[in-house]
């Protein structure tokens, strides 16, 4: 499943991270590919680092959190170095990353794609046999017009769209519980129903969520019975629901 997102500063990587922990708490045999190879946030989020542990000098085994295998350029190259490459060279990159990695027998293996859509975006949609991508916005228009090119690029490509996430949808106060909608209200349920795709959840926006994955501590794991856990899981049961209906490679 390939996570996209039509701009930057969505959530997209944190969504990435919730998802599959929700899918592992679910039972589920998970792993993670960070493809986002300029800025890769994921070994920060899951609280993971170092080197993975290669195998005949060629493949690694993927770094392990709660079940879930994860696999990052981040690991290679640590997170505060640039990823100065030309576009063939990082596209070599992630597929070297999905290919030289030795996952394990997985249900589900969620991509954390590049935020633009460049060369590494490119490769990966036409290299890697994804089932199908889940795009991650926020409610605002601004962000929704990103989106509706970003599902017409995947639909033109024949790789299926199994929904909308929508992020930051609203905030509940932890005080008084007034309902926010700092970033507007329904965006993506009419840009869903424009496209005829499924909006797969709605996501609150909680200071939580930033404090925890800042800290390397998934909020799934930590609050999984609060309203912000529940939302996650939820989502991520739509999100197994969603390619269920579609046909494996």
């Amino acid at each position: 499943i390939g996570v996209v997102s039509g701009k930057g500063g969505v959530g997209k990587s944190a969504t990435v991270v919730n998802m599959a922990f929700a899918l592992a708490r679910d039972g589920a045999a998970v792993g993670i590919l960070d493809a986002d190879i300029y800025g890769p946030s994921i070994p920060r989020m899951t609280g993971l680092s170092g080197k993975p542990r290669m195998v005949d000098g060629k493949s690694c085994v993927p770094h392990e959190k709660e079940g879930v295998d994860v696999m990052s350029v981040g690991f290679l190259v640590g997170e505060d170095v640039p990823m100065m490459r030309r576009g063939e060279r990082l596209s070599k990159a992630l597929m070297q990353l999905l290919h030289e990695t030795e996952w394990a027998n997985l249900d589900y293996l969620l991509i954390d794609m590049p935020s633009t859509i460049g060369d590494v975006a490119l490769t990966a949609i036409e290299s890697i046999p994804m089932n199908g991508v889940a795009i991650v916005t926020t409610p605002q228009e601004i962000a929704l017009q990103d989106v509706r090119r970003t599902i017409r690029m995947h639909q033109t490509a024949n790789i299926p769209v199994l929904g909308i996430i929508e992020n930051f949808s609203v905030y509940i106060c932890p005080h008084c519980g007034t309902h926010d909608y700092v970033f507007g209200d329904g965006g993506a349920r009419q840009l869903a129903e424009k496209y005829g795709v499924s909006l797969i959840g709605s996501l609150p926006l909680d200071i939580r969520i930033r404090k925890l994955l800042d800290s390397g501590q998934p909020p799934i794991l930590e609050m999984p019975e609060d309203h912000v856990g529940r939302a996650y899981q939820e989502t991520a049961r739509n999100l197994a629901a969603m390619l269920s209906r579609v046909p494996a490679y």
